[in-house]
């Protein structure tokens, strides 16, 4: 073999070397990327759903407060009754 193809075979074996280490670290790149959102995108989901929660407790709550009035119960009853009786007033007229 001569210099040429010494050197032709360097060079194959240079480039061949530089592809798998660029392939190697692309790959430790890549996998970190997941990693990280992975945990961050559990975290979000994590801290969301204890928002979810705390929000579902609340409106519970502002539920239970406002079924607890029973003034206001019977004053929307009383005007959803007038409403019904005007409408029919308005057809009969």
């Amino acid at each position: 073999m001569g210099s040429d193809a010494v050197d032709r075979n360097e060079q194959t074996h240079l480039e061949h070397k530089l592809h798998q280490d660029k392939e190697v670290a692309f790959a430790g790149e890549s996998q970190h990327r997941h990693d990280l959102e992975t945990k961050l995108v559990s975290e979000l989901k994590t801290r969301k759903t204890s928002e979810k929660d705390g929000l579902n407790g609340d409106l519970t709550k502002i539920e239970n407060d406002f079924l607890a009035k029973t003034d206001y119960q019977n004053a929307l009853k009383e005007s959803a009754e007038l409403r019904q009786k005007i409408e029919e007033a308005k057809v009969q007229i």
